[in-house]
This record gives structure tokens, C-alpha cells and sequence, in this order.
């Protein structure tokens, strides 16, 4: 079976479509883990840039921060860089933007 973030995460989770439609188009990699607490996605394939998408309600949320969270992560997946944190789907689409230079609708 491929590993995909609705393989370890339960329902509910609600990935957004925009997200979706950036893992189909090739600039985020579904990088979710059985025992990740929200799916993940790698940014530009690169392990160590991440986006994490937690569960859209905040009384869901095992550690009760924001829906979406951009960080770098050095070779040991420590956090060196939380880049943005933001329950805003438009904020956090606009920053990959500006991350990535390249186009994100």
C-alpha cells in the first residue's frame, strides 16, 4: 500500500483541497508517518523543509497550536526554523509561495 496521510491518520483531518492539489502537482511530497501527530508534507521534496496540516478544530489538536505549520528541520529532524505558524489556509499557501518561488493557487 503507498503511504499516504489518510493511511495513519484518522479521519476528520480534512486535508485542504489546495494542499491536495499541491502534493498532485508535484511541488509537496506526502511525507505523513504512523506516528506523526498531524499529516506532513516535504516541500519541494526536500525532507528537511516540512508543512504540517493538524485537525481544522482546535479542541482536536494533540498539541492545541495553529492548523498549519511551515519549519525547517537539520539531519537530525530537530527544528532549526519555524518559518510560519497560522490557522489561515491563505497566509500559509502565500508563504510556500514565497518560499518556493514557484506558483501556488
Amino acid at each position: 500500500m503507498t503511504r499516504t496521510y489518510a493511511n495513519p491518520v484518522p479521519e476528520g483531518y480534512s486535508v485542504p483541497q489546495a494542499v491536495r492539489d499541491l502534493v498532485a502537482g508535484g511541488l509537496l511530497t506526502d511525507n505523513s508517518w504512523g506516528n506523526d501527530v498531524c499529516p506532513s508534507f516535504a516541500i519541494n521534496g526536500q525532507d528537511d523543509f516540512l508543512l504540517w496540516c493538524d485537525h481544522p478544530n482546535l479542541d482536536e489538536r494533540e498539541l492545541h497550536g495553529k492548523r498549519f505549520l511551515i519549519a525547517r528541520y537539520d539531519s537530525d529532524n530537530v527544528c532549526i526554523e519555524q518559518v510560519l505558524a497560522t490557522d489561515d489556509l491563505d497566509e500559509m499557501l502565500a508563504c510556500l509561495k514565497s518560499q518556493t518561488q514557484e506558483t501556488v493557487q
